[in-house]
C-alpha cells in the first residue's frame, strides 16, 4: 500500500465509499442517528417534500445507501402519492436489484453514477435533493446538470457540509491522530514483526514461554508504550473515538495471537489496516468538502448562473444546539 507525503496510506474517495456503503450503512452518520435521518434534517426534507404534487419525479444525487430517497418513498407512501424516485451515487453502492415499492411510489438505486453527467431526459424532474454529497463533486458541472434536468420551476434542496460544523470539528480530530499514528508510531510492522517472531521460535504453541524470550519482550514493550500513547491522544481528543477503538482493536487482536495463529493474525491486520486508509480518505474528503460563509456564497453564485434561483439558505442545527450543516432550496427559473 503507497504511502502519502504525511505517511498516511493511499486510498481514493471513491473507493473508500464505496467501501463504506457495501457495509450496509444508510448514511454517513451511523454514530448520530440510530435509523434513518431525524430531528431537524427530517423536517428538512419533509417540508421540501410538502412542496411536491402527487406525481412527481425525485432524483436524489450522492444517495448512499439511499436515506433521502427512503425519506422520500415514505413521505410520498403515507399520502398515497405516486412518485418516480431515484438514487444515484458515484460509488459502487448496493444497487437494489429491481425497484423498491411502497404502495404506488417506486424507489431505485444506481451506482458508479456521475452528477456531473447525468444521463436524465432534460426537464424531467420535480425535485433534486442531495445531503453531504455535492459538495464532493465538480459543484459546477453537477448544478449545470442538476439546472437541465429539473423542470421549469422545479426543486433542488442541498444540506452541505458546514466548515464549522461538529462532525468536520471531529474529522479534524481523527485526520490529527492519523498524521500522529503514520508518523510518529509503527504498530503494524512491530506487529508483524511480533507474529513473525512468535512464529518462527514456536512461540505460538507454546505462549507459557513468551515472557522468557527477551525479543519477544522488547518488541512487546514496543507496542506496548504505543498503545500507551494512543490512549494518551484520545484523552486529550475525548471526541476522536476513533483513537479509542484502534488502540483497542489492536490490544485484543494481538493478545488473541496463541489462539488464533499466524495467517489469521495477519489476516486481521490487514483488514484493520485497509479499514483505517479507508477512513482517512473519508475524513479527508469531509473537511475538503466543508464550506465555510465564502465557500457556501461561491455555491450559490454557482447556481445562479446555472439558471438556479436561490430561495432559502441557513445554518441547519440540531434541536439540541449542534450545528449540522448548511440547508439550501433553489428553483429553477419558469
Amino acid at each position: 500500500m503507497n504511502n502519502t507525503s504525511n505517511g498516511r496510506p493511499v486510498t481514493s474517495s471513491q473507493s473508500a465509499w464505496s467501501h463504506y456503503w457495501r457495509r450496509g450503512h444508510l448514511h454517513s452518520c451511523p454514530g448520530a442517528f440510530q435509523g434513518n435521518y431525524e430531528d431537524s434534517i427530517r423536517e428538512f426534507w419533509h417540508s421540501t417534500f410538502a412542496e411536491l404534487g402527487e406525481h412527481s419525479r425525485v432524483l436524489d444525487i450522492g444517495t448512499g445507501n439511499g436515506a433521502i430517497a427512503r425519506l422520500a418513498l415514505d413521505f410520498a407512501a403515507s399520502r398515497s402519492f405516486s412518485w418516480q424516485i431515484e438514487g444515484i451515487d458515484a460509488a459502487d453502492i448496493q444497487s437494489a436489484d429491481s425497484p423498491i415499492n411502497s404502495g404506488q411510489c417506486k424507489l431505485i438505486l444506481r451506482g458508479n453514477q456521475s452528477s456531473e453527467h447525468l444521463d436524465h431526459a432534460d426537464d424531467s424532474v420535480n425535485l433534486v435533493t442531495s445531503q453531504y454529497a455535492i459538495e464532493y463533486t465538480r459543484v459546477d458541472l453537477s448544478l449545470a446538470q442538476v439546472a437541465r434536468v429539473l423542470v421549469p420551476g422545479g426543486i433542488a434542496a442541498f444540506i452541505a457540509h458546514h466548515a464549522d460544523a461538529d462532525i468536520v470539528t471531529v474529522s479534524r480530530n481523527e485526520l490529527a491522530f492519523f498524521d500522529y499514528f503514520y508518523q510518529q508510531l509503527n504498530l503494524f510492522d512491530d506487529s508483524r514483526a511480533l507474529i513473525q517472531h512468535f512464529d518462527k521460535t514456536g512461540l505460538i504453541s507454546n505462549p507459557a514461554l513468551i515472557a522468557t524470550d527477551p525479543n519477544a519482550k522488547e518488541i512487546m514493550q514496543r507496542i506496548q508504550r504505543q498503545l500507551s500513547s494512543i490512549t494518551d491522544f484520545s484523552h486529550m481528543h475525548p471526541d476522536c473515538g476513533f483513537a479509542r477503538d484502534i488502540g483497542t482493536q489492536f490490544a485484543s487482536t494481538l493478545n488473541a495471537i496463541p489462539r488464533a495463529g499466524r495467517a489469521n493474525t495477519e489476516h486481521v491486520l490487514q483488514v484493520l489496516e485497509q479499514e483505517m486508509a479507508a477512513h482517512a480518505a473519508r475524513i479527508q474528503a469531509n473537511i475538503d468538502a466543508a464550506h465555510d460563509e465564502q465557500a457556501i456564497t461561491k455555491l450559490i453564485q454557482t447556481a445562479d448562473q446555472s439558471g438556479l434561483e436561490n430561495l432559502s439558505l441557513s445554518p441547519l442545527h440540531r434541536s439540541s444546539g449542534e450545528l449540522l450543516g448548511w440547508a439550501l432550496r433553489f428553483r429553477r427559473a419558469v
